[in-house]
């Protein structure tokens, strides 16, 4: 008798995690919190709970971790190994970041008064990380948000002719590094010896060509769409509208195409065809992921976890002083592109 009862006693877990969605949003991000108060033994925890939250962010897309005051490059650090075996370095830079520490970079540094609009990191490259991590160290007074949006629903709502279209042709990016503009390529190809920039672009089919003052002109032809190697989803992967000169504040393209040509642009897309891509079809592609954004206020100590290829984020103004860092894990590399999807 007293064998049987043991039997049917509950298994109670030693790791334990509490799962809920904000408040007054039932979708992205799935929102992960302690059940104890203990910090250290609930952040030891996430590893033992590594597969059920990676399934979860495979569902979802982003997980919010909150209540695990991780407020410092280390506790950032650990956090992310929790679930990859290393961290990333930042590759083929297009926007200025301060190296926090090895492989922890601050978020885009970029105007506060401006809207950085919705992308997947590095999605304009060859290759990608799978994850990434940005943590509130320090919120802005007013807004400084990091909004969200669902890649495979913003696929499902493009009109028929404009996702053809990308089916077809992929995106052309083109990167012009000039003297006192933007990054410059020594600074986004991490090296001042032009022989490793070369061999870099030749090996990952990217046009360059060496511009008066020691200039440079990169073009390359990537993916519109992408197949997730782990869901089979597919998702709207890539950044021709974040590089596009038309998705600038009005003022400030039109300031840009009075100083430069087109081709001189500091930077500018197509689609892989060379065709120019309209306003109007700008403004769908960022109506779309605006249908399906999610935002929340930051606290400090939050950690959003993100696929990279499931969710895309983007950056409201603010007011303040704010630091977010980043961390980025898993490498993925594809194999083969057809016309415009991979």
């Amino acid at each position: 008798m007293f064998e049987k009862i043991l039997e049917k006693k509950p298994v109670i877990e030693k790791y334990q995690i509490n799962k809920s969605f904000l408040k007054g949003n039932n979708k992205i991000p799935l929102v992960i919190q302690p059940s104890t108060n203990n910090e250290y033994f609930e952040v030891s925890c996430l590893k033992e709970k590594k597969e059920e939250i990676i399934q979860n962010l495979l569902l979802y897309g982003a997980i919010l971790f909150r209540g695990y005051n991780i407020d410092s490059t280390e506790k950032l650090r650990n956090f992310s190994l929790c679930f990859v075996d290393e961290l990333l370095p930042y590759v083929e830079k297009r926007s200025p970041r301060t190296t926090l520490e090895k492989n922890v970079y601050s978020s885009t540094i970029h105007p506060a008064d401006q809207y950085i609009h919705f992308h997947n990191t590095t999605s304009f490259s060859h290759q990608w990380p799978m994850k990434i991590w940005f943590c509130c160290f320090h919120p802005a007074e007013e807004q400084g948000y990091t909004p969200i949006s669902d890649c495979r629903q913003v696929l499902l709502s493009l009109s028929n002719a404009t996702r053809k279209k990308f089916e077809k042709y992929g995106v052309m990016y083109v990167k012009n590094f000039q003297k006192d503009v933007g990054l410059s390529w020594e600074h986004s190809f991490d090296t001042t010896n032009k022989s490793e920039v070369e061999a870099y672009c030749k090996q990952h089919d990217i046009e360059f060509e060496w511009l008066p003052d020691n200039g440079l002109r990169t073009k390359q032809v990537r993916h519109a769409i992408a197949r997730h190697p782990t869901t089979g989803d597919m998702v709207w992967f890539n950044q021709a509208h974040h590089f596009h000169v038309l998705s600038l504040e009005k003022s400030v393209s039109e300031a840009l195409l009075k100083s430069y040509r087109e081709e001189d642009l500091p930077r500018h897309s197509y689609f892989g065809n060379g065709d120019p891509i309209t306003q109007e079809i700008i403004d769908e592609i960022t109506d779309c992921y605006a249908q399906h954004e999610s935002i929340f206020p930051w606290e400090k100590g939050d950690v959003l976890m993100l696929d990279n290829m499931l969710t895309a984020h983007s950056r409201t103004p603010y007011k303040g002083d704010r630091l977010i860092a980043l961390t980025l894990g898993e490498m993925y590399e594809p194999k083969n592109r057809v016309g415009g999807i991979i």
